[in-house]
Formats: structure tokens, sequence, C-alpha cells
């Protein structure tokens, strides 16, 4: 089962159930989008559980803009090609998280 942040969906604006977009799996830098917050506080709690899971790859915190709003996508990164990062999705049962390149 995918790790429960523990806040509310009111603060969880992208869920984990999205589709997975096909990539190439020749691309040199993947990662996992576990989750995106409006609140950089619930971030940092996804992001602190998920880079329990291993030292091989970096869990980061990316700030956009959204709606003049900032969004906060919480990535685990250091993948090299889309079959590694989906095998570390499977092997951690991370479920409906999505692939995007760097």
């Amino acid at each position: 089962t995918a790790i429960n942040s523990g806040y509310s969906a009111d603060n969880y604006i992208e869920t984990l159930d999205k589709f997975q977009p096909a990539l190439n799996s020749n691309s040199s830098k993947i990662s996992v989008q576990v989750g995106a917050f409006r609140k950089y506080a619930g971030a940092k709690v996804y992001a602190k559980r998920y880079s329990l899971l291993s030292d091989q790859y970096n869990v980061e915190i990316k700030q956009e803009m959204k709606d003049a709003q900032p969004l906060y996508k919480v990535r685990i990164e250091g993948f090299t090609s889309d079959k590694e990062a989906r095998e570390f999705m499977l092997r951690y049962s991370i479920d409906g998280a999505f692939l995007v390149r760097k």
C-alpha cells in the first residue's frame, strides 16, 4: 500500500491515482512524483517518509505556482530509466504515483 501522509484531502491536491504517462525508456533522468501539496508542511512530511525507503535516490520538494498559489511537488529523483523507476514503485508498493522527466 502507498504511504499515507495523514493529511486531509484538502491539503493533497493531486492524487496518487493519476495515469502514468508513457516515457521513452532511454530517458536519462527520471523522477517519480508521489504527491503535490498546497502547504509546505504536508510536502515535508511526505518527503521525509519517502526518504526513508532508500539511500540510493533523493527525495526533493519542487515548488511551482499554480492558480497564483504555491504548489509543492514531492519527487523521488535519480532514476536512469523508466524501468528502474517502475521497479522501485513496485518494490515499495507506491501505487498510482507517476513518472516525470527532469
